[in-house]
């Protein structure tokens, strides 16, 4: 990283062929430009009214907001240093006591530039925070697109395109978690490039944009409502991580870098994700031992690696006969009558089996039979300000170190005793703003509740991560309602969706890969056999799409079974043992990072229709790779795969089953070869090896 001091308090930092500029004008620090460190000399602000009035829309690169009025703290001074690929500025105010520790480094692998800001308390009298910015930024334009992604529950990963006509856009979230109406992400279109924009944080967030002719005006960070923390002298405060990350090529180049520069962010380690059978959609919430032992041999069979045992297999010492299994979560006693013998004859039976055991667990949330719930109020947190309702389920706020410990002994407790090696942790809530019990220590309850449960949360991650290092950590929040860059590099991968239809999965699959590497995103086949009668939420059954076709819908990140295998024919269990083994043996390590994926249609869209869709995954050792194709309402012509990559002289052989096998160049690869399938909702998997 080089850095060009321009003037007084103005600097130019370049880096992987791009340049970020900065200024201290007027108490302010302001990005003036984010683009190719070539394009445009300095300076970089075309000099006249319009452009003036342009940046005026830029936020300061370090917005703090404080005190009673919550002004906009100045900057009087700064202090700049370079460290290898890290850019520092220490932030000084003559009006307050808080400094700002402001830093961006450079990632070689990738080219992304990572924002870290810390707000730091330099003695004196204490300061309200209440509010600040990660990042703001003017991205070069002229913008041609802007990808978000929006979507519901059950909906998640709804891929929106908008062509830029100066109407603002704002992604946030206000639920106390990432949530499902949006990922804190958005990419940028320009001449020849994206540029990609995403916010780690699993709280509250906003993205704010504005497009104006000579680029876009982006910020990113805490809420402008609904935070507030108490500083005093000598302590700190994180602000969320920021990524921007701009790549010469289209989407799929820019995206490939994002998926590798996001892997190589896991402090969790980046173990193979084994192929899981999990307990939900089978026995939703009542999981008979008996039932499942009958099962094992079947899922074995299939070829899955680890048996989850889903909600449902707990107790609380006060549980009433009329509770569900949602108000049994806290103690996490197991549930005799389910399991007489306890959860260790399931355990053994898996392991005689073959399989792992994994086992869920929802540690904030506690049902209101719980000990915890009655022992210790003052560990919940007050939502709008008011305890846990009746036998509404009360929400732990793991910013107090006792709650937390309190999950993680009770989880590592079951966990050894289990000898499990999933932990799926689900999260099924809103926590909004959070909030302080009266009897919370006062030095405390001053820090924001929700900032406080958040760095809760990651620590405990890592606790788990540090007790069980082999432990593979799945999270879930109804699906993906808490889906983000920062949850997740603790983790290994995310349940995708509560969806169950494979046609929706494949919409939801294309959006939230944008986002997150395929392994992040955890699919299982659930609705097989087709049902005769809606489902739980009124859904009418949807018969397209046959065994294969589902199966490999999932197969496009990591991959389990959730189904009614015990209903399964033997056919069914051939076609899907068959599949499996492909999966690991042929798709599981291009999916997990050793490849780079291409997304080659369009996102299809919920209803299942849009042509066709197809995903390519090229190894990057140039080897091969595979994909897999869909016909949707597609036309029977056949679609044109083509698949980049690939050395351009290189002899491959391109197999697809019962249809295909040639010896092509990789540039005729590249060229497209037409794939045909004769019937809509079908599918085919190619596979193509270096000869």
């Amino acid at each position: 990283m080089d850095v060009v001091e321009l003037g007084e308090a103005e600097w130019s930092v370049r880096f992987a062929g791009h340049r970020y500029d900065l200024s201290l004008v007027d108490g302010d620090l302001r990005n003036t430009w984010f683009g190719p460190a070539d394009a445009v000399p300095w300076p970089c602000a075309v000099e006249n009214r319009q452009n003036r009035d342009n940046l005026r829309l830029l936020r300061p690169e370090a917005a703090v907001l404080a005190g009673p009025r919550a002004d906009l703290l100045r900057w009087s001074a700064a202090t700049a240093q370079v460290d290898g690929a890290v850019f520092r500025l220490e932030l000084r105010s003559d009006a307050s006591p808080l400094g700002l520790d402001w830093s961006l480094r450079g990632d070689p692998a990738t080219g992304a530039l990572i924002r870290r800001s810390r707000i730091v308390h330099r003695g004196g009298d204490p300061v309200t925070v209440t509010g600040a910015l990660s990042l703001s930024a003017r991205i070069a334009g002229p913008v041609m697109g802007i990808t978000t992604i929006t979507g519901a529950w059950a909906a998640e990963g709804q891929v929106r395109r908008v062509v830029p006509d100066h109407t603002p856009i704002l992604l946030e979230s206000r639920s106390g978690k990432t949530g499902f109406e949006y990922q804190p992400w958005i990419a940028v279109e320009t001449p020849g490039a994206v540029t990609i924009v995403a916010l780690w944080w699993s709280g509250n967030w906003q993205i704010h944009a504005r497009d104006r002719d000579d680029g876009l005006y982006i910020s990113a960070g805490l809420p402008d409502a609904g935070f507030q923390t108490v500083l005093q002298a000598g302590e700190v405060l994180d602000l969320p991580e920021a990524m921007m990350l701009r790549v010469e090529g289209d989407m799929n180049a820019a995206v490939q870098r994002l998926h590798e520069l996001r892997r190589g962010l896991q402090t969790a380690g980046r173990p193979v994700i084994p192929v899981q059978f999990n307990t939900w959609y089978p026995f939703p919430g009542k999981p008979q031992v008996d039932d499942l032992l009958a099962l094992l041999p079947r899922a074995a069979a299939l070829g899955a690696e680890v048996f989850v045992l889903d909600g449902g297999w707990y107790d609380n010492a006060a549980a009433r006969p009329d509770d569900d299994p949602w108000e049994l979560t806290g103690d996490w006693l197991v549930h005799r009558g389910m399991f007489p013998s306890g959860l260790g004859q399931l355990a053994d039976a898996c392991r005689d089996a073959g399989m792992a055991f994994g086992i869920w667990f929802e540690p904030e949330g506690i049902g209101y039979s719980a000990a915890l719930r009655h022992e210790r109020p003052e560990w919940f947190h007050q939502i709008n300000g008011q305890p846990p309702q009746g036998r509404h389920r009360g929400l732990l706020n793991f910013g107090i170190a006792g709650a937390r410990e309190h999950a993680r002994d009770a989880m590592l407790r079951i966990l050894r005793e289990t000898g499990a090696r999933w932990l799926k942790w689900d999260f099924n809530e809103d926590l909004l703003r959070g909030g302080w019990h009266s009897a919370t220590d006062p030095d405390l309850a001053r820090r924001d509740p929700l900032v406080a449960h958040y760095e809760g949360v990651y620590l405990l991650q890592q606790e788990l991560h540090a007790a069980l290092p082999d432990l593979v950590i799945e999270m879930c929040a109804s699906g993906g309602g808490r889906f983000d860059g920062r949850i997740l590099r603790h983790a290994h991968t995310e349940w995708m969706s509560d969806q169950w239809e494979p046609l929706k999965n494949l919409s939801i699959h294309f959006g939230l890969q944008l986002c997150h590497p395929p392994e992040f995103c955890n699919d299982w086949l659930i609705e097989w056999p087709v049902r005769t009668q809606p489902g739980r939420h009124g859904e009418a059954p949807d018969a397209r799409g046959d065994l294969a076709f589902r199966l490999r819908v999932a197969m496009l990140g990591s991959f389990g079974i959730s189904a009614r295998i015990g209903d399964w024919s033997e056919g069914d269990i051939e076609t899907a043992a068959a599949e499996v083994a492909w999966y690991k043996s042929v798709a599981r390590p291009l999916v997990g990072g050793l490849g780079d994926q291409y997304i080659l249609t369009p996102a299809p869209r919920l209803d299942g229709t849009g042509g066709w869709a197809a995903m390519w995954f090229a190894a990057r050792d140039q080897s091969g790779g595979f994909a897999l194709i869909f016909r949707l309402d597609g036309e029977e012509s056949g679609f044109s795969l083509r698949l980049d990559g690939l050395d351009p002289a290189r002899r491959y052989r391109l197999s697809i089953p019962c249809e295909v096998d040639r010896q092509l160049t990789g540039a005729a690869l590249a060229s497209g070869q037409i794939v045909t399938i004769a019937a809509p909702y079908r599918s085919q998997r190619a596979t193509v090896t270096a000869i």
